[in-house]
């Protein structure tokens, strides 16, 4: 009698495993996550953020175990010098995509990440310019607690269209074209 009870409680547990791996969640255990961070582009040309400081925001939803949704927004903030002169590039966008976890729950979960993304910049030294592109990049989450990541992100390549709005010095009216870069940027993201 006690055999079976013990084989019925170790079958019972091991279907509640399966039940909880088949479940859809995030690193932090919720279909759904928050985060804001901030980044620079140290090296190459990244035409979201061409000199500065990159504030970036994004929501996320679970699709399966391993693959989320993203919807994000981002902003850019630099000043340059030019003959003595301050000048000053500032633009916004928003990106929307797919992040595919390639390790499993553990400690740190290593992430692919495939953007379409949209952008206007505006600065003093050139012309006003709007930008489309294929985006992409790895991160690795790291857990803090229950529901709370740090996440280390570097965006490497866009393939992408660029187009003057306006007028300005130095002006190229059509862009297409690959640019690889080093964007690192960290952010703390929230689980629910």
């Amino acid at each position: 009698m006690k055999l079976m009870v013990v084989c019925g409680a170790l079958v019972a547990g091991a279907a509640s495993a399966q039940e909880r791996s088949n479940e859809v969640s995030s690193p932090t255990g919720g279909q759904w996550s928050v985060g804001a961070g901030a980044g620079v582009t140290v090296f190459g040309n990244d035409p979201n953020n061409p000199n500065g400081f990159t504030p970036r925001a994004s929501l996320e939803y679970m699709l399966s175990g391993d693959t989320a949704l993203v919807l994000g927004g981002f902003g850019s903030f630099g000043v340059g010098w030019e003959n003595g002169n301050s000048l000053v590039d500032g633009g916004v966008g928003l990106n929307l995509g797919v992040r595919k976890y390639l390790s499993g729950s553990g400690a740190n979960r290593l992430s692919l990440h495939g953007l379409f993304n949209a952008g206007f910049r505006d600065a003093e030294s050139a012309p006003s310019r709007i930008e489309f592109g294929l985006r992409g990049g790895f991160a690795v989450d790291h857990p803090l607690a229950d529901a709370l990541v740090l996440r280390a992100t570097v965006d490497v390549a866009n393939f992408g269209y660029g187009r003057n709005v306006g007028n300005g010095n130095n002006a190229v009216e059509n862009r297409v074209g690959l640019d690889l870069f080093l964007a690192p940027a960290v952010e703390l993201r929230f689980a629910f």
